[in-house]
């Protein structure tokens, strides 16, 4: 909910301060988690917002969410208990899930060709990462897993940059975004076996109708 209050005197901002054409547009692909050797891997779905009328560029706001893919994995368990194995392999499961808001400028190519090539540059984002783990089919009270991961909750500032091609309405893009620069201190003095997210993803989409905002 705070984030949607924070985007209220944002956009009465840009309204104000940029009475020209905007376009917002929507996509979706797939991602891969750099950070951590393509481990967690995503389906973005992504709203962008340009703004301005320039052929050379436009400003560019970006606001990006995900599907996580279930990552499946095993980890060891041992016991000092007589009458059951002394180690077994226990299932974990790890949901990773990204929600993001960057501003930037997105700069086009050969700007007079109605097809146009284009570079994202996104200096300044906010970025939450959210990493759930579960293990599954073990006994608790008989099996302890050493050094198990646990759930991480991170925040903070983020960058990315961008490529893409438009042509009419639509548009593809591969963008790479860096970890966050983490504000919350969460879970940092404990070794876990992922880090915070980098996503790779390519994706496609299409631009909704233009919009105009005047100045009254």
């Amino acid at each position: 909910m705070y984030r949607g209050l924070l985007c209220v005197p944002l956009f009465f901002l840009i309204q104000l301060s940029l009475p020209a054409q905007s376009r917002i547009g929507i996509s979706t692909g797939f991602a891969l988690d750099i950070n951590n050797q393509g481990r967690f891997k995503h389906i973005p779905l992504s709203i962008q917002w340009l703004l301005g009328e320039s052929k050379r560029g436009q400003f560019l706001i970006h606001v990006e969410g995900n599907i996580p893919l279930i990552d499946k994995s095993f980890d060891s368990a041992f016991t000092l208990q007589s009458g059951v194995p002394s180690g077994i392999a226990v299932p974990k499961e790890i949901r990773s899930s990204v929600f993001s808001v960057a501003m930037g400028y997105r700069f086009f190519f050969f700007p007079h060709s109605d097809a146009k090539v284009f570079l994202d540059a996104l200096p300044v984002g906010y970025s939450i990462q959210r990493f759930r783990v579960r293990y599954k089919n073990y006994n608790d009270n008989v099996y302890e897993i050493l050094n198990p991961d646990v759930d991480l909750r991170s925040s903070g500032l983020t960058a990315g940059i961008g490529l893409g091609y438009e042509s009419g309405p639509w548009f593809a893009r591969a963008q790479v975004t860096s970890p966050t620069l983490d504000l919350s201190n969460q879970n940092t003095k404990y070794e876990l076996s992922f880090n915070r997210a980098s996503l790779f993803q390519i994706t496609v989409g299409r631009f909704l109708s233009s919009i105009k905002m005047k100045k009254k």
